[in-house]
């Protein structure tokens, strides 16, 4: 008898190993997601994955997500932006989902500044 993982994680990783492509997974829930994840992550590193999970719990106030998701939704569309070579995987509910385009998200989005020692301002000058 074959687990139901089998076939699906041999594929993918046939075709992960043999292109250069990314690879779209589309699972049928998050618990089929998250076990396709485990199952590929023992052979592929965990940085070629961009994972959009979607809580598929039908809330009163639809409009409020967790900030785990929200947050999780944010760093998969940046990866996004210059992903070659990943596997993406795809719950039901996110297709359903507006995303903004490239270049939207692009200008919406800010870069973190690296400070450096000598551009910093001392408290008591700030201040004074």
């Amino acid at each position: 008898m074959c687990d139901q993982l089998i076939g699906p994680t041999l594929y993918a990783l046939y075709k992960y190993k043999n292109s250069n492509k990314n690879i779209v997974i589309f699972a049928s829930n998050n618990y089929e997601l998250n076990r396709l994840k485990s199952s590929l992550a023992n052979y592929i590193p965990s940085e070629d994955f961009i994972y959009f999970e979607e809580d598929e719990l039908i809330r009163v106030e639809y409009i409020s997500r967790s900030k785990e998701m929200n947050a999780q939704e944010l760093y998969a569309l940046d990866s996004l932006l210059n992903a070659q070579h990943k596997i993406i995987l795809l719950s039901p509910s996110s297709l359903y989902r507006f995303y903004p385009n490239k270049n939207v998200f692009k200008a919406a989005s800010f870069s973190p500044i690296c400070w450096t020692s000598s551009s910093l301002i001392s408290l008591p000058r700030l201040f004074a």
